[in-house]
């Protein structure tokens, strides 16, 4: 006559790929590659139902996912005849779906998603200890990247059916990404022909959370919440010298090269949000909501976010031993955490604890920054053309989301908000 389904599950995945120089020589009569990779998919799902007179359905998925990339020279000579490449690659595909179904006389459903991702791609250059200077030459072209892509896609579908019913999913995605060149002080970097520093992330978000209560007394809530935190920068120490196609005459002909010296940090943000919540009863109560923190903490007024999120912060909180008061030891046994003890897994069960607990889902914000440092006395030379570039391509992103809520908000009020001096007031930060 009573049903009740529970869901949980943890998924834990770092990888590292790391090429490391001290004091090494390297040479080659043409082509030289250093190329550091780590590649991550990954596809989780969790699912639960129940029914009867009385139905509850509870699920929370959590995926904990990291990966470096890292590229570390220090006191090296690299020697290339021709084409010098040295590149850190992070490239990450995440796909979470999490529902939870709930039908009786009473019915009650949630569904809870949280995916943190932790990035690092870096290309290293005399950052170390060695009390060398690393020297790099190209007779041709040189090519020093750090790059980061990652995407996630994460739903939250929660529905329940019966006489009163109540229904709630939320989707959370919190994301760090960190991409990095750095040049240590007093090294040397020449290329014969065109030489490019880059570093370059792209994160790409895709979020939906559904909610459906259907019953003589229907609720349904639903939040699809995504925080970035992303650092894109190019560094070079003092008295380093780099050159482009510097020629045998020192500068003397200008207009005799098209050779270029490049130095950028490019920064791109995709984010595709949905939120619906519906309820089909005599009386029905829904709420859904999107939030999107970047570099900043968005207003919550009404405090409908941090509700949701502290709710989500408190399942993380248990170290998986179900000990809790009430529990027969049947059902303690049946828990995940009793299963992987008698199976032999308690280590596993206290690090994915220690994963879970160290989430922080209400944290203050981090910022999202993209720039281009260099030390003093830093020489930059070329025959063609010097190009320093740090972008990041918000502006469009920032325009695009406001006018979507502009034109299809539900509410033409907008609950008492002045869209028009939202945008007027938070534009210049994105601009910054």
């Amino acid at each position: 006559k009573a049903g009740v389904g529970a869901g949980s599950g943890t998924l834990v995945s770092r990888s590292l790929a790391g090429i490391e120089a001290r004091e090494a020589r390297i040479d080659a009569a043409r082509d030289i590659t250093l190329d550091a990779r780590a590649t991550t998919e990954l596809t989780a799902v969790t699912l639960g139902l129940a029914g009867g007179f009385v139905g509850a359905a509870a699920n929370a998925g959590v995926s904990i996912l990291g990966a470096q990339a890292l590229v570390d020279l220090d006191g090296a000579t690299i020697t290339a005849g021709r084409r010098l490449t040295i590149a850190s690659n992070v490239d990450s595909d995440s796909t979470a779906v999490v529902g939870a179904a709930a039908g009786g006389a009473v019915g009650a459903s949630g569904g809870v998603q949280v995916t943190v991702f932790d990035s690092l791609s870096r290309v290293s250059v005399g950052r170390g200890e060695s009390f060398l200077d690393s020297t790099l030459r190209a007779g041709s072209e040189m090519s020093v990247t750090a790059h980061s892509d990652m995407m996630l896609d994460g739903k939250a579908v929660s529905g329940a059916a019966g006489g009163a019913t109540l229904a709630l999913a939320l989707n959370v995605g919190v994301v760090t990404s960190t991409t990095l060149i750095e040049i240590g002080a007093n090294e040397s970097l020449r290329a014969d022909s065109e030489l490019r520093l880059q570093a370059w992330d792209v994160v790409s978000i895709t979020g939906m959370a559904g909610s459906l209560g259907v019953g003589a007394l229907g609720g349904g809530a639903s939040l699809d919440y995504a925080r970035f935190a992303g650092t894109t920068r190019v560094v070079v120490g003092d008295g380093t010298r780099i050159e482009a196609d510097p020629g045998t005459a020192r500068l003397s002909n200008p207009a005799g090269s098209i050779q270029n010296l490049t130095i950028e940090a490019l920064s791109e943000r995709r984010v595709t949000s949905s939120v619906v919540a519906l309820g089909g009863a005599a009386f029905a109560v829904n709420a859904a909501l999107g939030v999107i923190d970047m570099g900043a903490r968005a207003e919550d007024t009404d405090g409908n976010r941090d509700i949701l999120l502290n709710g989500a912060q408190d399942e993380f909180a248990s170290d998986l031993r179900a000990e809790e008061p009430g529990l027969t030891e049947e059902e303690r046994q049946n828990t995940a955490g009793g299963l992987m003890v008698f199976a032999g897994a308690d280590d596993s069960r206290a690090s994915l604890a220690a994963e879970r607990q160290a989430i922080s889902l209400n944290g203050p914000a981090s910022s999202d920054s993209v720039s281009i440092l260099l030390g003093n006395d830093v020489l930059l030379e070329t025959r063609g053309n010097l190009s320093l570039r740090a972008d990041a391509e918000r502006a469009y992103f920032f325009d695009h989301v406001w006018r979507q809520v502009n034109d299809k908000f539900y509410d033409p009020g907008f609950h008492g908000v002045d869209w028009a001096a939202m945008r007027a007031a938070y534009e210049p930060l994105v601009a910054g």
